[in-house]
């Protein structure tokens, strides 16, 4: 101890001694500062480990000193760069000290890799996180007061895929009370692959010892959005901690550029440890959110764990609240590196409106039930598969019990195939689904078996028996998908009357019904009809031809609970209808069920009728015979 306080003491002698021969001597005031700065550049490359350079040392020795060109880092990708520093210090003599008490500055900080591949950042960590610490014997003290600089920081990294640039950065340090506080005004710019997210505005205050960092607080502004986050650094070099934080977006869209949805919600991390290298940095912990909506996905009081590298993001252990349902043990993998992602879970409960109402708010759904089953869903590259099994229970249309089904959901490179079981109705739908481009043409097929059509004519107030099988197709852009199909009816009976069989062939796009051929069969007769009926005009034609058609049981069933009809009698004919119905004041009028109204049809053709006539209805060749 004595030997050093004795060091000490001789040091700020000469040094004092020195110092006022030079203020005597303004000329070698400068002199001497020219002559130190190979000596600054010896000692600084020394202390860090990698070389640094100084253009110029100017001011005065004992008061200011101004340098320029200083560079850190090897002089084809150098680390920092100071244009310009401004030190205002003083020599405690009596103390053995340098007391820098401001700095003030600009910078240009830059992490890249260097001719060998290597990032120009990791000799100097290497350095200063050595149980050496890259430490020079000094003869003096050197204490640090207040920084101030104002410049740009970019982080490059190539290999991951990552780079960070902060185009204003403002760093504001109190080395004597431990503090930096870091400010971006114009916030930052981060681009993760083909992904990016901008940061309006920065801020970050932390204090620091020789064993950690700790974030007091780090603060960023995403728009109406902000992050908030906590935490310690151990090690700078392989860093080491933990951190803890919390998300708060208002209206943030997905880092992923492919996917429009906006994100809303809060997000906590609760005690994330962080482990390795910046380019291998590993983080583990948990966190949980409060009502975080992501596109039609409203996940509320959720939680689980996560682990993620720069590589991969691994979410494991969702549970939470979900159209008003729960999912349980979700799970999320995914690798930037090859392309992956897989997404599994559990749901239970789900109520089906909700879920409809989430993916189609504008549409109207008097479906009512709940959904239960698993799923998982893998994506490489432009290759997709998914399953997913389901339950419905305590299914309802408008009010109306259905029961309990199945749906059976896969998904196999471009092949989606849904199937679905519910009491007397199977359904299957096949559909080839483009690799990429959401509006591109669709392809498939879809099938329909009714066993016993009575439960499913009573969601539309109708009175029909037998069995249905119906077949078709489907192609087009989604926008304007066209379906054809056909139709079968057998053995049925449509409000008591006898239907030996029907068939139906017919062509759906947008707002138009072309029915290519109908056929109905009750005993010996049938009745054959063709037409098409348009929406949007609205527009009607339909071609009816009747054939030996039995009327008797239709005039009992017509009479009802009154006294018997006495008429029977078979029917023969055509019909042709074409028009646009109108009301009868003259205004157009869609007809219910597809078809004019009976007064508007009663209309046509009357030549005293100043009502705009434009139902055309052919009578010709319409007879009864055998009419009794």
């Amino acid at each position: 101890m004595r030997r050093r306080w004795a060091v000490r003491v001789l040091g700020g002698l000469i040094v004092a001694s020195v110092a006022g021969a030079l203020l005597c001597l303004p000329p070698l005031d400068r002199t001497t500062l020219r002559l130190l700065r190979p000596v600054l550049e010896r000692m600084a490359t020394r202390t860090l480990g990698v070389p640094v350079s100084v253009g110029s040392v100017d001011g005065r020795l004992l008061r200011r000193w101004e340098l320029r060109g200083v560079s850190v880092g090897a002089p084809e990708a150098p680390i920092l760069e100071l244009p310009h520093l401004e030190i205002a210090h003083s020599f405690r003599w009596w103390a053995a000290e340098l007391y820098l008490e401001r700095i003030e500055g600009s910078f240009r900080f830059q992490v890249q890799p260097d001719s060998a591949g290597r990032r120009n950042l990791d000799p100097l960590l290497e350095r200063l996180s050595s149980p050496q610490g890259g430490g020079v014997p000094l003869p003096l003290r050197v204490r640090i007061g207040t920084i101030s600089l104002l410049g740009q920081a970019r982080y490059q990294d190539p290999q991951a895929a990552i780079a960070l640039e902060v185009r204003e950065l403002s760093l504001q340090g109190d080395w004597e009370r431990s503090t930096v506080l870091l400010f971006a005004s114009k916030g930052w710019h981060l681009q993760l692959g083909e992904s990016e997210l901008i940061a309006d505005r920065f801020q970050a205050r932390l204090s620091f010892s020789r064993e950690e960092i700790s974030i007091d607080e780090a603060h960023w502004e995403l728009g109406n959005s902000w992050v908030r986050l906590s935490g310690t650094l151990e090690s700078l070099g392989t860093l080491a901690g933990k951190l803890s934080g919390s998300l708060e977006i208002a209206a943030l869209r997905s880092l992923a550029p492919e996917a429009l949805a906006e994100t809303y919600g809060r997000l906590f991390l609760d005690e994330i440890q962080l482990r390795g290298p910046l380019d291998r940095l590993e983080a583990r912990g948990e966190w949980r959110v409060e009502a975080l909506q992501h596109g039609p996905i409203a996940l509320d009081q959720g939680k689980g764990t996560v682990a993620a590298t720069p590589q991969a993001l691994r979410l494991e252990g969702i549970s939470g609240a979900l159209w008003n349902g729960r999912l349980e043990d979700g799970a999320v993998l995914w690798d930037r590196s090859g392309g992956e992602l897989i997404a599994s879970g559990r749901l239970q409960g789900v109520s089906l409106a909700t879920l409809l109402q989430s993916f189609r708010p504008e549409g109207s759904w008097p479906v009512a039930g709940q959904l239960s089953g698993t799923f998982r869903w893998e994506q490489k590259g432009l290759e997709r598969r998914s399953e997913g099994r389901w339950r419905l229970e305590e299914l309802a249309w408008e009010e109306s019990p259905l029961g309990e089904g199945e749906v059976l959901h896969r998904l196999e490179g471009n092949r989606l195939l849904t199937e679905i079981a519910l009491p007397d109705l199977q359904g299957r739908l096949s559909l080839a689904l483009p690799p990429a481009d959401l509006n591109a043409p669709l392809k498939g097929n879809w099938s329909v078996q009714i066993a016993e059509l009575s439960r499913w004519a009573a969601l539309v107030q109708q009175e029909a028996t037998g069995r249905i099988t119906a077949t078709g197709t489907l192609e087009g852009p989604p926008e304007r998908l066209r379906t054809r199909g056909t139709v079968e009816w057998e053995e049925g009976t449509f409000r008591g009357l006898p239907v030996s069989s029907a068939a139906l062939t017919f062509a759906l796009e947008a707002n138009r019904l072309t029915i290519t051929r109908a056929e109905v069969r009750s005993g010996e007769g049938r009745l054959l009809a063709s037409g098409a009926w348009s929406s949007a005009q609205p527009e009607l034609l339909l071609l009816l031809s009747v054939e030996d058609f039995d009327l008797t049981p239709y005039f009992s069933a017509f009479a009802g609970n009154l006294a018997p009809v006495p008429l029977a009698g078979r029917l023969s004919g055509t019909l042709r209808l074409s028009g646009v119905p109108t009301a009868p004041d003259g205004g157009r009028r869609a007809p219910a069920g597809g078809a004019p109204s009976r007064r508007a049809a009663d209309r046509c053709g009357a030549a005293s009728d100043p009502a705009p006539r434009r139902t055309a209805v052919d009578r010709r060749g319409i007879r009864a015979d055998r009419l009794r």
